[in-house]
Parts: structure tokens; C-alpha cells; sequence
């Protein structure tokens, strides 16, 4: 039997790119009596709470900007789900993503899993960029070190309470910090990568040069901060919207 999945999609000012995203969930090939949609409208100043509401979707606002961690939090709170789907406003899961996610937990090992986030509308650099990085996701996984993308990944409730959820004093990598405390809470189970797993995300981080190796060098500072080092990374990374 199908566990009940929340889906929480935390938003701030993505009047561009929410629509898709919920129109992608709403058309998932999964039982619709089987999962929730829960948008957590953090401070936006557009339209992207008008556009979710016309979607028939749950809609919570949420007014501490500290960081994504908090937010995604927020939707767990409101999550009736035993399973917690993450995922962004400017990304769309692909239409099987719900039943992969379900079809991963039927293991009760499992407590959390991660998939691959390829990059829509990008040219080829861009796409074997977002390739390598899937590459390298598996080698840390294979040295017990799971880095899922926030954007497309899931977990138990109950596990992801027993370890307090989200560190909400990380601006970011708080998806990173999770997975690696479940990990080590929870020596016996599994905390999964799943390529089949897939979403597209918007490029916009990629499409310019500065803001994209503004990026890369904050992605790698807080990857040798928080899995090699162990500490927690405040400095937030830029975001273009």
C-alpha cells in the first residue's frame, strides 16, 4: 500500500516559473488521494501566491527570510504525509517521480532518497556539468556520504523528526546537513540516490557566468565546510530569480 506523501515547495517571487512546477505535480501518474501539495509562500512581493491559489493548491505564508531550510520546515509542520517530498518552485518533476519515490520507500530501510536534477532548456556544457555532478554524487554516496539535491528528494517523517528536521541556523546546504545527520543516526538504514529519480530545474543559476561561478565556488566552500570539515556554512548564496 501506498504511504500518503506530502510534497512541500517552498517559494519566494517565482511567479515565472511556480505554474510549471504545479502543473507537473498535479499531472503525476500516482493515485490522487495519495499526496498533498503544500506551498510555503515565504515574503513573495508577485504573484506567485495568486498563481498557487489558482491552482487549487494548499498555500502557507511564511515571513522569516533566513534561508531555505526554514521554510521547507515550515511545510513539514503542515505536512500530513509519512513521507515528505521536497522539491523547488522553478523545477518539474517528471510525471513517474511520485511513484519512483513511493516504489523506493517500499524498502522500510529506506529512509531517505535523492535523484538526479537536470538542467531545462540549457545547452550541452550546462547538461555535462549537471552530469559530472551526478557522478559525483555516487561516488559520495559509495563512501557514505549522501549530498541529495533539495529540490528532489524525500524522506521519512518520522526519521526526519527523531533528528530535529532541518538545521535552521544553515543558510544553506541544510539539505546536505540533513541527509548526513539521518545517515548517521540511523547506521542500519539507507539513505538512497536514485538516478531514475529525475526533475528538470530552470538554469537560471548557470545561464550567467558570474553568478554561475559566484556558485560553484560557494557550493564548494560549504562542500569542504559541511561534509569534510563538519561545520556549519552561514554565508548565503546568491540567488537569481
Amino acid at each position: 500500500m501506498n504511504e500518503f506523501i506530502s510534497v512541500i515547495v517552498p517559494a519566494y517571487n517565482e511567479e515565472k516559473y511556480i505554474a510549471g512546477c504545479l502543473e507537473a505535480l498535479q499531472k503525476q501518474d500516482f493515485p490522487k488521494d495519495k499526496f498533498e501539495i503544500l506551498v510555503v509562500n515565504n515574503l513573495s512581493t508577485d504573484k506567485t501566491r495568486e498563481i498557487a491559489e489558482s491552482m487549487g493548491v494548499a498555500v502557507f505564508d511564511f515571513s522569516q527570510n533566513k534561508g531555505v531550510g526554514p521554510v521547507r520546515q515550515e511545510g513539514v509542520k503542515k505536512a500530513s504525509g509519512q513521507i515528505l517530498a521536497f522539491t523547488d518552485a522553478d523545477t518539474k518533476p517528471e510525471a513517474a517521480w511520485l511513484k519512483k519515490v513511493s516504489k523506493d520507500f517500499e524498502d522500510p530501510q529506506v529512509i531517505g532518497v535523492g535523484g538526479k536534477v537536470l538542467p531545462e532548456g540549457a545547452g550541452f556544457f550546462t547538461t555535462f556539468l549537471f552530469e559530472l555532478y551526478d557522478i559525483f554524487l555516487k561516488i559520495n554516496l559509495f563512501l557514505g556520504k549522501p549530498l541529495p539535491w533539495g529540490n528532489n528528494m524525500a524522506i521519512r517523517k518520522d526519521s526526519f523528526e527523531k533528528v530535529g528536521g532541518f538545521d535552521l541556523n544553515l543558510a544553506t546546504s541544510e539539505d546536505w546537513d540533513l541527509a548526513l545527520r539521518l545517515q548517521k543516526q540511523f547506521p542500519n538504514s539507507k539513505f538512497i540516490y536514485d538516478s531514475n529519480l529525475k526533475v528538470l530545474t530552470s538554469n537560471r543559476k548557470q545561464a550567467n557566468t558570474l553568478v554561475f561561478l559566484n556558485y560553484f565556488w560557494d557550493s564548494f566552500n560549504n562542500y569542504v565546510s559541511v561534509v569534510i570539515l563538519g561545520r556549519a556554512k552561514s554565508k548565503e548564496m546568491k540567488i537569481v530569480r
